[in-house]
Parts: structure tokens; C-alpha cells; sequence
């Protein structure tokens, strides 16, 4: 499943994504850890999305916001922290059931590593201008082909590709008209997932699978339906045509797929 999550020819597969490691919010494990990352995998996650921040002497971290306050009990921003000072943090793990003392803000060549042979990464590349970094990594980490770049700014995207032909990456559009543009923008190249407004899946959906391509929808809204006892939402999703599901309960998307 992880092979097929991230090869554009493998089609009819319904695929999970796990947002932040195991959701953002989680009632599984705080978001952006190591912890998060394993429960993704145990919970049935063919990708987890994380998101990647440069500590001041250019070490990449998982942190989605700026500063460092809301998931630990610092202050400041990650830019301006060396990675001792990110990782001598304590991270806010009040509201978990089990014990979470061990983790700390983790690098993003942690996770990789974690990730190897194990599951596909989404990785969000928005939060840096530092698209050498994230490149790096992957290439360090012989990550290339695990990893699915994630950003909605095309420049990004080109200055990736022009750093690592090979990447794959996913583009954004909410029109036909915007995704004839994106497609354009970056041609030569294919991403492997085009990430849709959920208001026209019925509209952006087919116009997707007609380019060869597979869609990437956030299943947020879904996440909230299946707590209060319903699978439609999900199932109403993947037959409307989204290929992979972003979700904060994969737990419940896990369990909706017979993980």
C-alpha cells in the first residue's frame, strides 16, 4: 500500500494520509512527534503529513507554527532557536492517555529514518523558504522516492525540481482552468496528487483522472462525522473520486478501511 500511495500508475487504491503524525488536534499523540508517526503507522496511514521548520544553524524540525509555545513549553520562534534549544524543550503532552516524556521536537532526518520501509511521507514545505534544506535531506536520507513534496507556491515546486528532478510533489487547484495552468507551470514535469476544494469534487475530480493524475482531499469534515457514528462521509468522498484522504482521525479512517 505504501509502494501504490506513491505511484501515479497504481489506481483504485483508497489511500490515507495522517495529518501533523497522527492529527492536529490528536487524540492519539501530540502532533509533529516521533510517537505521532508510529501510531500512524500502527493505525493502518499509507502517508503522514508533517510539517518542516530551520532551527537558526539550519537543522530541519517538525514544528507547523512559527513559534515553539503552542506544542511545548517555550517561547520563540524555531528560526531563532538552535536545534539544542528546540529539542531541550518539553513538549505538551497534557490530555494524551500514556506517557509521552520521552519525546522531544524531532528532526525531519528522524522521521525519515522512522519512516523508512514503514510508510510515505507528505512532506509540507510551505512553512520554509529553505527548499535546499528540504531537498537535502531527502537526498541525505535517500528519500526521494517516499516523500511527496507539498507546497502551494509554484516557485517552490520549480526550485525543488531544478534541485532534484526526481521529486515527486503535489499541486493545488481549485478550477479546471487553474489546474491547466499549474499543470502548465511545471511541465515538463507530473505531480503525483493535485490537492482539490472539497466544494467540486464532482466538477475537479474527473478533470484530475482525465490528466492520469490522483486527488488529495482534506477529510477533516469526515473525521467529525465518523465520532458521531458515520461512515458516509468517508465513503461519500471516495466515491465522489478523492484518491487520498487527509485526516486528524486515523484511527477512524483506519478503521473505516479495515486497517
Amino acid at each position: 500500500p505504501v509502494t501504490c500511495a506513491l505511484d501515479p500508475s497504481c489506481t483504485g487504491m483508497r489511500i490515507a494520509s495522517s495529518h501533523r503524525g497522527a492529527g492536529a488536534p490528536s487524540h492519539v499523540a501530540p502532533e509533529n512527534t516521533l510517537s505521532a508517526i508510529r501510531a500512524a503507522i500502527a493505525l493502518g496511514a499509507d502517508l503522514v503529513e508533517m510539517d518542516v521548520r530551520p532551527t537558526s544553524d539550519g537543522t530541519l524540525v517538525l514544528m507547523h507554527d512559527a513559534s515553539v509555545e503552542r506544542t511545548t513549553t517555550g517561547t520563540g520562534d524555531v528560526s531563532s532557536m538552535t536545534l539544542a534549544e528546540v529539542q531541550a524543550l518539553t513538549l505538551r503532552t497534557e490530555g494524551f492517555r500514556g506517557d509521552f516524556s520521552c519525546d522531544r521536537v524531532p528532526t525531519f532526518a528522524e522521521a525519515l529514518a522512522l519512516a523508512d520501509g514503514r510508510v510515505g511521507i507528505v512532506v509540507d514545505a510551505s512553512k520554509t523558504d529553505r527548499v535546499d534544506l528540504v531537498v537535502g535531506a531527502l537526498q541525505a536520507a535517500d528519500a526521494v522516492d517516499r516523500v511527496v513534496f507539498d507546497t502551494a507556491d509554484t516557485g517552490r515546486i520549480l526550485e525543488a525540481l531544478s534541485l532534484e528532478p526526481g521529486l515527486r510533489f503535489l499541486i493545488r487547484a481549485t478550477t479546471p482552468e487553474e489546474l491547466d495552468t499549474r499543470l502548465a507551470a511545471v511541465a515538463p514535469a507530473r505531480p503525483v496528487y493535485v490537492h482539490i476544494d472539497l466544494s467540486s469534487p464532482a466538477t475537479m475530480a474527473p478533470r484530475v483522472h482525465a490528466e492520469g493524475l490522483r486527488v488529495f482531499a482534506l477529510g477533516f469534515v469526515a473525521d467529525a462525522q465518523y465520532e458521531r457514528g458515520s461512515l458516509d462521509a468517508y465513503e461519500a468522498l471516495y466515491v465522489a473520486g478523492c484518491d487520498m484522504l487527509q485526516s486528524n482521525a486515523i484511527d477512524r479512517l483506519g478503521a473505516f478501511l479495515g486497517r
